[in-house]
């Protein structure tokens, strides 16, 4: 099961690519995060965006680490702390 629109990775990684560090981080939040166009303009007024922008090189690997076999849900099925697990609108107590 995944959580990311079709096409949206590669939407990131085409702006990453072409140096358009602000469109992919636009890209991730509105497409995975779910941010809307206000919560955007929000986030764009903040004081961090700046360094948010520069760091969207991240994005990318951070996508990458969480869709790793260490990162699945058959892993985090193994888990013996109690936890909360959130994935979309479903959650369960671990």
């Amino acid at each position: 099961m995944s959580y990311r629109p079709p096409g949206l990775v590669e939407a990131v990684r085409d702006a990453l690519g072409r140096g358009a560090n602000e469109e992919a981080l636009t890209t991730f939040l509105a497409g995975i995060v779910g941010m809307s166009e206000a919560e955007l303009d929000a986030y764009r007024a903040n004081p961090v965006w700046p360094a948010r922008v520069a760091a969207a090189h991240t994005i990318l690997r951070e996508i990458e680490a969480e869709t790793s076999p260490a990162a699945s849900l058959e892993a985090l099925r193994r888990v013996r702390v109690p936890v909360l697990l959130l994935l979309r609108s479903i959650s369960r107590s671990a």
